[in-house]
């Protein structure tokens, strides 16, 4: 009795009886709505317990009437109509085919009756799960030269599905697969190619026959490869029930017995997967499966049916939006790709077991160049075959993308059985190079472009390189298109005969390689891209361009540099700004000879040192973020063979100027290097050196900008320059540096004193004598980051955790600010228990009793518990009392 309660077959009786409810809310459960369907139920029960028939009659009437009340209840509160889990969705998948659940209880009814025993049918079932897990118990990879099988738990990575609602704020919902099957009947997932639709699939089949992590009480999955059921259906019209018997019988070697399958799919036994609906490539015949498929749903309404389909074309033959849920997959994020990468290399039988996470490492640092190919599994999959046969990712990104893109033309339709010849086989690519150029020349058609447009391109292309009449060149150029509608490695459809490239990154690669053959030198490619570059578009086919030249041409990339720095001394300001930003970004790339890298850095520097005067404010020094600094910018993200030259070419350059006078953004170039630029580490270094070999010109420039004294004090934790020379309130200024907020010394010093330990209460001591001879107010509002204030008051413990007396009262001094500043912008927020994260401290309730007189009754007593000097006691009072304010209006108020 327990296994029958959690059952799929209670399960589809309580599913059958939502339906019916929905569709007659009024209905009751000894009503002629539920008269077959309790009567299969009956003979359910008969089939399934061994008994005296009229007892047996009595529990089945009893469980039915248990069931029909639980069900009622939910559709009462709302919740699922079979589950907890369901969805209003699913509540309306189910009403959509309720009409058909009635019809459908009295075909169960039917079969059930002229059933004697299950006994061949459930072992028939177990054979067929078990065959089924065998075949799918596996992920294929395609990798270089072979394909290879593994387990799902080696190298599976559950993708992320986002749910499609026409409630746009319900798509932000991200969940999985498993999680979606417990709130929907029927499922369509969407995906770009090579997002993992398949592989989903698989693995869904695998867990239901093995039981395994399974989110629904389906015991048997039929996978059905819809290209596969499209050409039987083609030939003989074979009803969809019929193919399913012939797949029991092929692949998975299992005879049904009669009336199996039907009884499977009518008692909540099996689930079926619908693969590949994109890839039936005529339109028409896509509509026709797409109405096979829905009149699957409603013969069997109770039966879960999972579709998987391209995104791009999938609205040209849409499956009911009342049926079924949409969800899109989406693109790996960061974790997902390393967690791949790590299974992936730890396949690889070819390293030494203990040096295969290091090669993991190593893959997943190189390929950070082409970052945005690897969110694509197929592509993932594609490098990591790449890494793995060439021990290393191109830094020139066009042989990543013509390694993955001779791959995907040579392998990715052969592993999927899809078979398309040509007549013109060996001008594919430099047809699809052609045609790449011809798209990237219409940015503006980027929706898609006619058929007939494309034809007629090809038309053209083909009579020059392959025909000598038009009627030959035409039919080629219509089965090339046809070859491409539908691939998913490179054009596509993306809606009623409107086509596209389905990677731009493909489309960027094939139009710069076809750039490059009819523009074969530096010259001659310099001249056609210029104008481009000027004006900054397209930059990444430019940049392709550059790094095919090199590649096929001795010195090709290095003269075209060359072309483009010598340019940019007599173009605008404008135009020697995106010249150089182009030139200095091909660095990442491309590794010129020492004068080519010599001309970019110099020219760099000069526009970034003469363009405009720096931008320091009491809060903001924009240093090296700002536009004429992308130049400079770019040669920080240079490649590794490129950085020892630049860092001697800058370093020459500004000492050569700061030699006759202090110059802020030389200074800035020198001495602050953003974490974001440095992925090598070594700039960080550079800095260091550059602050220890220029302390001369520090000494003296830290008096005339503030923020060199800053960088100073937080890098040796003397404040005593700092204050001096640019006052108390420098304690307490949030500033941003280079684009970086930085947390004011005062509450990363001495609030979060957890990484300053040592130079703590040394510090405290000559900060004390600044803050109590200096007249309040100490800091102004805008100076000091209000979000941060509710965080530091979390952290007022710290005073407590300072022994001495002195640095203890330092710290409560340089804690008022902070606490001060919420009781001008928000007074609530202090009597609110999320302001201080549960804190109960003294200096808190001092603070309240600036806001309530009621709250500063116990000054003196607050302050005695803290125990601080007398001067910082007197301070307290005169501050809890509203006597005195440590922090001053904004400078609006101010003006």
């Amino acid at each position: 009795m327990n296994q029958f309660v959690s059952s799929p077959e209670l399960e589809n009786l309580a599913l059958s009886i939502a339906s019916i409810l929905l569709l007659d809310p009024a209905a009751k459960a000894s009503g002629e709505r539920f008269r077959d369907l309790r009567e299969g139920f009956r003979w359910t029960c008969r089939l399934t317990f061994i008994g005296r028939p009229d007892e047996i009659n009595r529990l089945g009437e009893a469980l039915f009437d248990r069931v029909y009340e639980a069900v009622t209840r939910s559709i009462a509160v709302g919740q699922a109509v079979s589950t907890p889990h369901a969805s209003i969705a699913a509540q309306a998948a189910v009403m959509k085919a309720a009409s058909s659940a009635a019809a459908a209880s009295v075909r169960n009814t039917k079969l059930l009756s002229r059933i004697e025993k299950l006994d061949e049918i459930l072992s028939f079932e177990k054979s067929l799960r078990t065959q089924i897990a065998s075949l799918h118990n596996g992920i294929r990879v395609p990798h270089t030269d072979t394909t290879k099988k593994v387990s799902y738990s080696k190298l599976f990575v559950q993708p992320t599905l986002r749910r499609i609602e026409e409630d746009e704020a319900e798509n932000e919902r991200d969940v999985n697969v498993n999680v979606l099957l417990l709130s929907t009947l029927r499922l369509i997932i969407l995906g770009d190619p090579g997002g993992g639709k398949s592989t989903t699939s698989l693995k869904l089949t695998y867990d239901v026959a093995s039981g395994r992590r399974s989110p629904l009480s389906a015991t048997v999955p039929f996978l059905v490869v819809l290209r596969d059921y499209a050409k039987e259906y083609s030939k003989s019209r074979m009803p969809l029930i019929e193919y399913l018997a012939q797949l029991c019988r092929t692949p998975y070697s299992v005879e049904p017995p009669e009336d199996a399958i039907e009884y499977l799919l009518l008692n909540g036994r099996a689930l079926v997967v619908f693969d590949g609906l994109d890839e039936l490539l005529d339109v028409a015949d896509r509509r026709q499966i797409v109405e096979i498929v829905e009149g699957f749903c409603y013969r069997y309404p109770t039966t879960p049916v999972l579709v998987t389909s391209r995104r791009v074309g999938y609205e040209e033959a849409p499956l009911d939006k009342d049926l079924f849920t949409v969800a899109q997959l989406q693109e790996f994020d960061d974790d997902q790709v390393e967690t791949y990468a790590r299974k992936w290399f730890s396949l690889d039988g070819s390293i030494p077991k203990p040096h295969r996470e290091e090669r993991a490492t190593s893959f997943l640092r190189e390929s950070e160049l082409v970052k945005d190919l690897r969110v694509n599994p197929l592509m993932l999959s594609l490098m990591c075959s790449i890494y793995a046969s060439e021990n290393y990712i191109p830094t020139n990104r066009p042989e990543v993308y013509e390694k993955c893109a001779l791959v995907l033309f040579d392998r990715w339709d052969r592993h999927r059985g899809i078979v398309a010849p040509l007549s013109f086989d060996a001008h594919v690519q430099s047809a699809m190079r052609a045609l790449a150029l011809w798209l990237y020349s219409k940015q503006e058609k980027q929706g898609g472009i006619p058929r007939k447009e494309i034809i007629s391109f090809m038309k053209e292309y083909l009579l020059k390189k392959r025909f000598d009449n038009e009627e030959d060149a035409e039919n080629a150029a219509t089965e090339f298109v046809d070859f491409c509608k539908g691939r998913a490695w490179v054009l596509t459809d993306v809606g009623a005969d409107l086509y596209w490239f389905t990677h731009r990154t493909f489309l960027e690669y094939f139009a710069a390689s076809q750039l490059v053959r009819q523009h074969p030198s530096a010259r001659d490619l310099f001249a056609e891209l210029q104008d481009t570059i000027f004006r900054t578009q397209s930059d990444v086919v430019c940049q392709l361009a550059v790094q095919i030249l090199g590649r096929t041409v001795e010195d090709g990339a290095d003269d075209f540099l060359e072309l483009a720095v010598d340019a940019s001394h007599s173009a605008s300001e404008e135009h020697r700004v995106s010249a150089l930003s182009f030139a200095s970004r091909s660095l990442r790339f491309v590794v010129p000879r020492s004068g080519v890298v010599r001309k970019i850095v110099e020219a760099s520097f000069d526009i970034y040192v003469t363009s405009r005067p720096a931008l320091g404010t009491s809060r903001v020094f924009r240093g090296i973020a700002n536009s004429e600094s992308i130049p400079v910018r770019n040669l920080l993200g240079a490649s590794r063979e490129n950085i020892p030259l630049i860092s001697k070419y800058l370093q020459e350059r500004a000492d050569a100027r700061l030699s006759t006078a202090l110059d802020e953004r030389c200074l800035a170039l020198m001495l602050l290097t953003p974490s974001f630029y440095d992925d090598f580490g070594y700039w960080t270094e550079w800095a260091v050196d550059n602050w220890e070999r220029m302390d001369s010109v520090i000494q003296r420039a830290q008096v005339q900008y503030w923020w060199i004294a800053l960088e100073k004090a937080q890098r040796t934790g003397d404040f005593k320059s700092l204050v001096t020379q640019h006052g108390v309130g420098s304690l307490f200024q949030s500033v941003v540096i280079n684009e970086l907020p930085r947390i004011p010394l005062a509450a990363e010093r001495f609030i979060f004193p957890q990484s300053h330990k040592q130079d703590l209460v040394a510090n405290l001591a000559a900060l004390d004598h600044f803050l109590t001879t200096n007249a309040a107010p100490w800091c102004y509002e805008d100076d000091m980051p209000w979000p941060l204030s509710a965080f530091v008051s979390d952290e007022l413990r710290v005073i407590d955790q300072v022994s001495e007396r002195e640095g203890r009262s330092v710290l409560v001094k340089l804690a008022l600010p902070f606490m001060e500043l919420p009781i001008k912008m928000n007074p609530d927020s202090l009597f609110r228990g999320d302001f201080i994260g549960g804190t109960d401290h003294p200096l808190l309730h001092l603070a309240r009793g600036r806001v309530k007189k009621s709250e500063s009754q116990k000054v003196n007593e607050l302050i005695r518990s803290l125990d601080v000097s007398a001067d910082t006691a007197d301070l307290l009072r005169d501050w809890a009392r509203n006597r005195v304010s440590l922090v001053g209006p904004s400078r609006r108020a101010r003006s």
